[in-house]
């Protein structure tokens, strides 16, 4: 992401599933490596919320949580602006890929 595009990097962050007992702490760990190179984070999930966490901890100012697919659906197109750059991942279970084709 931080090579990518020349506008805004924005990332939209979901739970990764099947990382056992490890999951939270992987997720905060992702927040805060997201705090490094996003200009806005956006979070979605259960675990989401420990990347949110994570990423405010790291000093991150500009971090939104959902806690549906829905919910970043109705507020996605809000937050992005012309020449923004966006990675989306989350596990294929999240549904991300909805979000991303409401993009408009």
């Amino acid at each position: 992401l931080e090579d990518m595009g020349t506008g805004r990097k924005v990332v939209l962050l979901g739970d990764m599933l099947e990382l056992g007992h490890a999951g939270p702490s992987m997720h905060a760990e992702m927040g805060r490596k997201a705090a490094g190179v996003a200009d806005l984070i956006l979070t979605v999930g259960d675990l989401g919320q420990h990347i949110a966490c994570g990423a405010r901890d790291a000093g991150a100012e500009r971090v939104l949580h959902y806690d549906s697919v829905e919910q970043v659906i109705a507020q996605l197109n809000t937050h992005l602006e012309a020449g923004d750059t966006l990675l989306v991942k989350a596990s294929r279970g999240v549904a991300l890929w909805r979000a991303v084709e409401a993009i408009g």
